[in-house]
């Protein structure tokens, strides 16, 4: 049966190195071009060739953030979407199995990465609305109008 004077000590040493670990992930400022040098990084690894583009969309005072691969191919694109507080680098273990039968599309959602920030409405009806708009502005613009 240990010490209970060992079991504190080493419940201390454990709670330091916890406090010490939460240090290391306090938010930093990142900004445009941190966001590009770590996504650029990520890609190093890929074998498939990735291109980027920013997307105008709301009259143009806004852009999406997309990376693209395979545009040739004549196959059902794939439309890779992260998730809340996400971002294209999501996808960098697996964008070089997609791209390798078909096109695929990554994008930042507006708000997030590299994409730009809007200030959606208060009123979530609208903000949602707002959201949409941009998605299917970005549709349109990238060039995905065929039916599959």
């Amino acid at each position: 049966m240990p010490d209970i004077n060992e079991v504190s000590i080493s419940f201390h040493f454990s709670h330091f190195s916890k406090i010490d670990s939460l240090r290391r992930l306090a938010w930093n400022i990142t900004g445009p071009k941190q966001l590009e040098r770590a996504e650029k990084k990520m890609f190093e690894t890929l074998k498939s060739h990735f291109g980027g583009r920013y997307v105008p969309v709301l009259n143009n005072t806004h852009q999406i953030w997309t990376v693209y691969s395979n545009l040739t191919s004549d196959n059902i694109p794939i439309v890779l979407v992260h998730g809340f507080g996400g971002g294209i680098g999501l996808w960098s273990l697996t964008l070089d199995q997609l791209a390798s039968d078909r096109p695929v599309y990554a994008i930042d959602l507006p708000g997030f990465a590299r994409s730009s920030r809007p200030v959606f409405s208060l009123d979530s009806i609208e903000a949602e609305k707002q959201f949409i708009d941009m998605l299917e502005e970005w549709r349109i613009g990238i060039g995905l109008n065929k039916e599959f």
